[in-house]
């Protein structure tokens, strides 16, 4: 009678153990469950949002080449000279547009930057391709943005080249920027901080 009882409850404790196992595994797939939910909702946004600052860099374009009289897609409006190997824009409106125009590429590429400074990188540097360069950070965090747009120059005439690929290279502060090699292809400079990274894409016109 007593290995009965004690029979009885080596049972009880058993089917207990199975049950808080059982409780605990499904609450643990539960929450593991609403954590991926968590995360794709959260992808959603931010695609959402992303694509909704696309547009809205692309309308402000559009109505900064209606203020200035061209199309930048044309590839036929100037926006400066060339002098003493520094771009010198035409204007304070053109300038304005050509920054409107690189957070545009940057965005594209999913990287929210602000840009002001550009620098000239001739082509007797660059593997025979003159290239516009503009470097920012990311608006929430401290990784570098740096875009590189191709330039036609005829003559004293200084053309965006948008119609091809422009080079986003985004990570390390020093290092990490836009070039292109002997076959046009895009690349970024390696990184010049160690255990850092410089991640390339390139963004149609």
């Amino acid at each position: 009678m007593k290995n009965m009882k004690c029979l009885k409850l080596f049972f009880m404790l058993f089917a207990l153990s199975f049950y808080v196992n059982c409780t605990s595994d499904s609450e643990s797939t539960n929450l593991e469950t609403n954590s991926n939910s968590e995360k794709i909702q959260s992808t959603v946004i931010a695609n959402l949002q992303l694509e909704k600052q696309v547009l809205e860099a692309k309308a402000i374009v559009e109505n900064l080449e209606h203020n200035v009289g061209g199309k930048l897609m044309g590839e036929n409006l100037s926006i400066g000279t060339i002098e003493q190997n520094k771009l010198i824009f035409k204007s304070q409106e053109i300038e304005t547009l050509v920054k409107a125009y690189f957070r545009l590429v940057a965005l594209k590429s999913g990287n929210d930057s602000y840009f002001e400074d550009f620098n000239y990188l001739s082509a007797k540097n660059n593997e025979g391709f003159d290239m516009l360069i503009s470097s920012s950070y990311k608006i929430d965090s401290d990784e570098s943005v740096n875009v590189g747009i191709d330039l036609t120059i005829n003559k004293s005439d200084v053309v965006l080249k948008i119609n091809g690929s422009q080079v986003v290279c985004v990570g390390c502060r020093r290092g990490c920027n836009p070039r292109r090699d002997s076959d046009g292809d895009g690349y970024c400079t390696d990184c010049e901080i160690s255990n850092s990274n410089c991640t390339k894409s390139e963004t149609g016109g």
